[in-house]
């Protein structure tokens, strides 16, 4: 994360007004070198002349984010000018939507070209100089309520949608990492967005042109969605939120919390809708399956449910790693290794949380028990709550470990906290010596 912007460099599309203008302005105030670009030029320049005025060192230039030459020309140059590129904002970004039936191919290239493809665009021209450059480095993506919630915005809602979902992608891939990643989604912000997508549209050719009556009938509508802009809020507002949530790591940017419970509809209406689907189709009773261990001394087995997936564990990185199976949001392992010089059975909770913290986060002990197995082999049981990485989803794991004939043999079984139950035990406790 970010503490001191001092020094660091800010690259910045779409920043020829809104949120972009406000972003370089409320970098610039922090001491930050800016790069700005945006496609309409008179805006751009203005900018630049006011950030010149505040002191800060500038760098601006005409491009079309759609164009993926033009973003690489944007990231050479500005890796020549000032070596290195600290924050990066993807927020260059036009409206546009319609009735699906009356929009033409054109259109949704015309949208999801630069509100989508210019995020792609741009974290790939900038994202590999800003792992190599080692120190804290930031992406910000700017999306909208509209890629969260359901809407009626068309190519429009599609993008942002697509941005929140490559901003998860990369929160998870560069855990870990000196890159922290923030996905912008603002409610109604006062920006001049309307007005900028009509004069890009002007740009292009065959787009949607809708008749003389649909103007005309769309009016009332046309004006309170500008009243809706006009009075929203305002884009420094927006900026210094996103300075926050690059000071702190936030992911998840919520300048409006008034639609959170608009975004909750959404999830429940996800849930809802399978609970009515599959109570048509009742789940096929669940058998099990008896793994044997016969190739490793000593031979033992264990049972878990016949829907879960085995999988080829990768020894290449986890010799140890013997078995492994799979189901969506749980997982169990088996680990079987030589007993450590000197270790004790009843440190093996504290040995594996420790282990642990090497690939998850926020690891915690939330029980650690001796107990037995069926044939009355003392082992331990340890009961773990951890962060997965990047995304911070909360899972449980039950560790259950026993030395065997100088093997420490490991019974491993994680999932979701919210689906966590006692039943699982069962599974770990299926261990059994043949």
């Amino acid at each position: 994360m970010i503490k001191d912007f001092k020094g660091k460099v800010a690259v910045i599309t779409g920043a020829g007004s809104g949120i972009g203008r406000s972003l370089a302005h409320a970098f610039a105030k922090r001491g930050m070198k800016i790069v700005i670009a945006d496609i309409i030029e008179n805006k751009l320049n203005s900018v630049s002349q006011e950030l010149e005025k505040m002191g800060a060192e500038v760098l601006s230039l005409v491009i079309d984010v759609s164009n993926r030459d033009d973003i690489n020309k944007l990231a050479n140059t500005a890796y020549e000018r000032f070596g290195k590129i600290n924050i990066l904002c993807n927020n260059a970004g036009v409206g546009g939507g319609s009735h699906m039936q009356l929009l033409t191919l054109e259109d949704w290239d015309f949208v999801l070209g630069i509100n989508l493809f210019g995020v792609i665009y741009g974290t790939k021209a900038f994202l590999a100089h800003m792992l190599a450059l080692g120190e804290p480095c930031h992406i910000v993506n700017t999306a909208s309520v509209a890629g969260l919630a359901p809407a009626e915005s068309g190519p429009y809602s599609v993008s942002k949608f697509g941005v929140v979902a490559l901003s998860e992608m990369l929160l998870i891939q560069n855990y870990n990492t000196n890159i922290g990643v923030s996905v912008l989604c603002p409610g109604f912000v006062d920006t001049d967005i309307i007005n900028n997508s009509e004069i890009i549209a002007q740009t292009r050719s065959g787009l949607f042109q809708p008749t003389p009556e649909m103007v005309e009938a769309g009016k009332i509508q046309s004006e309170n969605l500008t009243r809706l802009f006009k009075f929203g809020m305002s884009p420094d507002t927006v900026a210094e939120k996103v300075i926050k949530a690059i000071e702190e790591n936030i992911f998840y940017i919520i300048t409006h919390p008034d639609y959170l419970p608009h975004i909750q509809e959404r999830f429940d209406r996800i849930n809802s809708d399978s609970v009515r689907l599959n109570k048509h189709f009742p789940e096929k009773k669940t058998g099990i399956i008896t793994k044997r261990f016969d190739q490793i001394t000593p031979t033992f087995s264990i049972t878990y449910p016949d829907k879960w997936i085995e999988m080829k564990p990768p020894l290449i990185f986890y010799p140890n790693l013997i078995f492994a199976t799979s189901f969506p949001g749980q997982n169990l392992e088996v680990w079987v290794r030589d007993v450590p010089p000197n270790m004790l059975l009843e440190n093996a909770t504290k040995i594996w949380s420790d282990a642990l913290k090497n690939f998850v986060k926020e690891v915690k002990i939330i029980s650690d028990n001796q107990t037995k197995l069926k044939d009355g082999t003392p082992a331990n049981e340890g009961l773990t709550e951890h962060l997965t990485f990047g995304y911070n989803i909360k899972m449980n794991g039950i560790h259950l470990s026993t030395f065997k004939e100088n093997k420490w043999i490991s019974v491993y079984l994680y999932t979701l906290a919210s689906i966590y139950n006692e039943d699982l035990k069962k599974i770990v406790y299926s261990l059994e010596f043949k």
